[in-house]
């Protein structure tokens, strides 16, 4: 019973979607070939997809259910459409925030301009609490009850890096075992009680220095921004009352409320260079994934999509 609850969760979230299993191999490579050809600029959908809401699930549970017979090595891929019912918005949905103008910071805008970089934390100061505050829904859940079950989860048949990989995968990982590759950088998973989840695009809950590599949780490094910029913090924290404002990197819309340039961003404690710099510990669009998150011990898993968009 407590397996088909869980099954019957997560096929109505996929909203009919039945031809979700692919190869790894292929899903892999298309993946490695999107990144080549959008790394360095936006990538734009090119239709507004379905809303799910729309779509047929009728008979979903059981055609999973089926799917998962005779699958000792089930490996789940995850995007932000799962975490869209925990109020965070997505990129790229029916109501995604592409539709509505918006357009994520550029690695090496990040890099190279102290404007951009104040632009990207001032917008993330105001919207970082609203995003730290989401919890797991029922998506999320249902994933946590599977592993538990022992139905989904893939064993490393080698990977002799497999220590590089703890910090993406979480604090919970404590064998050669993955469960989740999520695109997600909100921690749900692991607030679910996942505890194998890779976290592909990394963790937005980690910042790190960009000159000694020093690293601190984001919720410290928030309260030191907010500290060093209390009557900026106050305005924009108005702002984001509407909740239209967030957007799905926990960051806000502030542009044309606030003035960017007024903000003071702490330096690193430990190096002290006054040139140093955090960044949130994610990979931003025209940013590669770290070569030690490596998927090659993984080809020959079967693969269930969930809210992810790995073909573009």
């Amino acid at each position: 019973m407590r397996k088909m609850t869980s099954i019957r969760v997560v096929a109505t979230l996929m909203a009919g979607n039945a031809n979700s299993s692919r190869n790894s191999a292929g899903a892999m490579r298309q993946m490695s070939n999107s990144s080549r050809r959008h790394q360095s600029r936006r990538i734009l959908p090119l239709a507004r997809p379905p809303d799910p809401s729309t779509l047929p699930v009728a008979n979903c549970a059981s055609k999973l259910y089926d799917w998962f017979k005779g699958k000792s090595s089930v490996l789940v891929i995850t995007g932000a459409g799962l975490s869209t019912e925990s109020g965070i918005p997505d990129y790229r949905g029916s109501n995604g925030s592409y539709h509505r103008g918006h357009k994520p910071i550029i690695h090496h805008e990040f890099m190279q301009s102290e404007l951009k970089r104040k632009r990207y934390w001032g917008r993330s100061m105001a919207g970082h609490s609203p995003f730290v505050r989401a919890k797991p829904n029922q998506g999320h859940k249902a994933l946590f009850e599977l592993e538990e079950l022992g139905l989904i989860g893939v064993r490393l048949n080698s990977c002799s890096s497999f220590d590089d990989l703890t910090p993406s995968c979480g604090d919970g990982l404590k064998d050669d075992t993955i469960s989740i590759v999520t695109q997600n950088v909100d921690m749900l998973h692991a607030k679910a009680g996942t505890r194998h989840c890779l976290h592909l695009h990394g963790r937005g809950d980690l910042v790190s220095c960009q000159s000694c590599g020093f690293s601190m949780e984001r919720t410290m490094y928030h309260h030191q921004l907010i500290a060093s910029n209390r009557d900026w913090y106050e305005k924009a924290r108005y702002v984001t009352m509407d909740a239209s404002k967030l957007r799905p990197d926990g960051d806000a819309d502030l542009d044309g409320q606030v003035v960017y340039d007024e903000l003071f961003l702490p330096a690193c404690p430990r190096c002290s260079n006054y040139k140093s710099f955090f960044k949130t510990s994610v990979v931003f669009f025209g940013d590669q994934v770290p070569k030690h998150v490596s998927f090659e011990s993984l080809l020959g898993s079967s693969v269930y999509y969930l809210g992810a968009d790995v073909t573009k």
